[in-house]
């Protein structure tokens, strides 16, 4: 009688956000081989520390791409993809269609978030990032139109910030120096990986908004009592630990 295959929780999440490498024994990076934090099943990682090996780390092109057993073209791709929207650029492109459509909310909020952390990115810029990211073509009018709509409304983000970069290289550099208390979202990493991690960094970063919106609502109050800023501030905190567990070792 066969045994059963035992499951694999991370494997069937890495799966479900569609970033589960299908090759994963082709990965022969050192990192990967010795260090349980970098895991070849997470493609999203896996993309990232490639591109990461030849912009920090000065490694050729052609050998980075052979280490972790893609093509160069593929390489170039994920490159083009961090450079033009982040670490979020890495994650799979959305189904949807591929010509001009009237643009949704969510790429409104991308678009949004994305001009907030680099002021100087042109229409053009944006118009790139949502095809990098959604696998979209919109029109520039359209997108301009659809900005201009929501400048009219206080609705917050509901995606992840359009730069992760900062905050992995923070998470990674605690992890390798085995600090784990340093680094908050380790447990999502590690159980569902980083593409899950960024949504999960989104989150936070609505939870931070949901404080700030809170305090600009109550700004106009004459004598603001301290307590209830504490608790304010208390149930912003328990929102973004929510989002982003703790791993503890």
């Amino acid at each position: 009688m066969a045994t059963a295959k035992k499951r694999d929780p991370k494997s069937e999440a890495l799966a479900q956000d569609g970033v589960l490498n299908p090759n994963p024994e082709a990965v022969r990076d050192t990192s990967f081989v010795s260090n349980p934090f970098f895991d070849a099943k997470d493609l999203v990682q896996v993309r990232y520390e490639m591109v990461r090996r030849h912009q920090v780390d000065g490694v050729a092109i052609s050998e980075a791409a052979e280490t972790f057993g893609v093509t160069r073209p593929t390489f170039y791709k994920a490159q083009s993809a961090l450079q033009t929207v982040g670490l979020a650029g890495l994650l799979p492109n959305r189904r949807g269609p591929k010509g001009g459509h009237k643009v949704s909310a969510e790429v409104v909020a991308f678009v949004a978030a994305l001009k907030a952390a680099r002021p100087e990115l042109t229409t053009s810029h944006c118009l790139d990032a949502i095809e990098a990211r959604f696998g979209v073509k919109v029109h520039r009018r359209s997108l301009e139109r659809a900005l201009a709509r929501k400048k009219k409304t206080t609705q917050p983000s509901l995606i992840v910030a359009p730069d992760a970069t900062d905050s992995y290289e923070k998470l990674r550099a605690a992890a390798l120096r085995a600090e784990f208390t340093a680094c908050p979202g380790l447990a999502i990493l590690r159980r569902r990986g980083l593409a899950a991690w960024i949504r999960a960094r989104g989150q936070e970063v609505d939870a931070e908004e949901a404080y700030r919106d809170h305090r600009l609502a109550h700004s106009a109050l004459d004598d603001p009592s301290p307590a209830t800023s504490d608790v304010t501030r208390l149930i912003a905190g328990i929102l973004v630990a929510i989002a982003m567990e703790p791993f503890h070792a």
